[in-house]
């Protein structure tokens, strides 16, 4: 989770599993979403990214507003 400088709230999940090795957004999971955005009062404002990551983590959004995201699978 992290905090953008507009204050919307930046939260990814690995496709709703846990734990790590490569295969938690890809092949049956490829079709989910993990990265969503939410206003400062909770609400899901969009989620968007499937297909785009295996294993994501780490997520941070610089000054500019710019997410980045990083994957720790490949494709």
């Amino acid at each position: 989770m992290t905090t953008a400088p507009d204050g919307t709230i930046w939260v990814t999940d690995r496709c709703g599993i846990s734990g790590a090795g490569g295969t938690t957004c890809a092949g049956d999971n490829a079709k989910v979403n993990p990265i969503f955005q939410f206003d400062t009062s909770g609400k899901l404002l969009k989620t968007f990214g499937a297909g785009m990551f295996v294993s994501p983590h780490k997520l941070a959004v610089d000054r500019d507003g710019f997410l980045w995201l990083a994957d720790n699978g490949g494709h």
